[in-house]
């Protein structure tokens, strides 16, 4: 997990230590004083979550239009396509790309929580979507692609 602290890049914490991690390591992961921490934040879960609130309202119009029986992962995907396609990508372009996004962020995420896993994720989430824009060009060579 990446923290920006007083515009203070963190280095990584792994989902599965956050509940063990104390102020004091957060603190000096990002450079700063506890007393530095504390002046910025209530506690540890303000780092946590903080920026909930901006997460829902710019992803919550995306999500109300998806159907009622859509899983967390769909909703996600609709959002960031919704937002793809403001930045001017077409349809088709925009879903693919979210859908890519979920598969990518979902393997790294299992890959980072695994006990045995000592990378930050930063370097997980990169090398995954490396592994699968590979995977996806493999797919094209030598195969023909036929566009209805």
């Amino acid at each position: 997990m990446l923290w920006v602290i007083g515009g203070t890049r963190t280095t990584d914490v792994r989902p599965a230590a956050c509940p063990a991690t104390t102020v004091a390591q957060i603190a000096v992961r990002a450079g700063l004083t506890k007393s530095t921490f504390f002046r910025h934040f209530a506690d540890k879960r303000e780092v946590l979550f903080g920026g909930q609130d901006l997460l829902v309202e710019r992803f919550g119009a995306a999500i109300q239009g998806t159907p009622p029986a859509a899983t967390a992962a769909d909703c996600l995907a609709a959002a960031m396509a919704q937002a793809l396609r403001a930045r001017g990508a077409d349809d088709t372009t925009a879903r693919l790309a979210a859908e890519l996004g979920i598969l990518a962020f979902s393997t790294a995420y299992a890959r980072s929580a695994a006990p045995e896993n000592r990378q930050p994720f930063a370097e997980i989430a990169r090398a995954t979507l490396r592994d699968l824009r590979a995977r996806a060009a493999a797919l094209g060579e030598g195969a023909s692609v036929v566009s209805r």
